[in-house]
């Protein structure tokens, strides 16, 4: 007699560090998107243990999706910028509200949890115990002081024929110091002098005023890099400004040391 052909595959620490890893970006996109200053995941690991109020999904395959609800119900507080400590609101419209958003903020990562690890298709609830209940393997994704906030249990069948490949993240070229910084671009602006006046002078400020600055006519202009996050100017070299061709450009002088 010729026993059915079946793939055997000999689940091992990478498989679940591979859906560790393929869960975690899962969570942490959905983190990102609901919440502006997202708390970060502290681990992933390989044991789903505790008795905290969990909501479950199934589906055919045998994986099994469990939120903590305490933890789900800490980061809608922070998604809602709540203060600490402070109740979600039992009754009334803004109760209302709050569960609306609760419900669409817990259906988003279910459903990028069933999509991102190609799932049957989820079902609310528990589900029957089966011949796989013992052998299910499972990981937990905490929070950053180790709370739990999801736990994922899948077969080892379903990792054999269903866990997505390893991420291979492209070689980058490498590139010399010198081809580098030629390829950088930079804005260089001479500064001319400055002068200090008043409030009240700058608000009477007119054609024809003459502003007097600290820099004579016979003292190098600085030259700096001008940065285009807070308006800062960073001097690099002393310059003086010559005439050519209808424009004005700059000798450099002296160059300052860069740090």
């Amino acid at each position: 007699m010729t026993l059915p052909y079946r793939p055997w595959w000999p689940t091992s620490a990478a498989d679940l560090s591979r859906l560790c890893a393929a869960l975690t970006t899962i969570v942490d996109a959905w983190h990102a998107r609901w919440i502006v200053q997202p708390e970060p995941l502290a681990s992933c690991s390989d044991t789903a243990s505790g008795t905290l109020a969990v909501r479950r999904w199934h589906d055919d395959a045998g994986v099994e999706l469990r939120v903590v609800e305490r933890s789900f119900n800490r980061l809608l507080r922070k998604a809602l910028d709540l203060p600490t400590g402070m109740s979600l609101p039992p009754v009334g419209h803004a109760a209302d509200i709050v569960e609306a958003f609760s419900d669409a903020m817990l259906a988003d990562l279910v459903t990028r949890i069933g999509q991102g690890l190609s799932t049957n298709g989820w079902n609310e609830g528990g589900r029957e115990a089966d011949d796989h209940e013992q052998a299910r393997l499972s990981v937990t994704i905490a929070l950053a002081d180790d709370e739990a906030l999801l736990h994922l249990f899948v077969t080892p069948e379903w990792i054999r024929d269903n866990l997505p490949p390893a991420t291979v993240h492209p070689k980058t070229p490498t590139t010399s110091r010198r081809s580098a910084l030629a390829e950088s671009r930079v804005r260089l602006t001479a500064i001319a002098g400055s002068c200090d006046i008043s409030a009240a002078e700058l608000a009477g400020l007119a054609v024809g005023d003459v502003l007097v600055t600290g820099t004579s006519l016979d003292q190098p202009m600085s030259l700096a890099l001008s940065s285009s996050i807070d308006g800062t100017h960073t001097p690099v070299a002393q310059a003086t400004p010559i005439r050519r061709e209808s424009r004005m450009v700059m000798a450099v002088t002296s160059v300052e040391p860069i740090h």
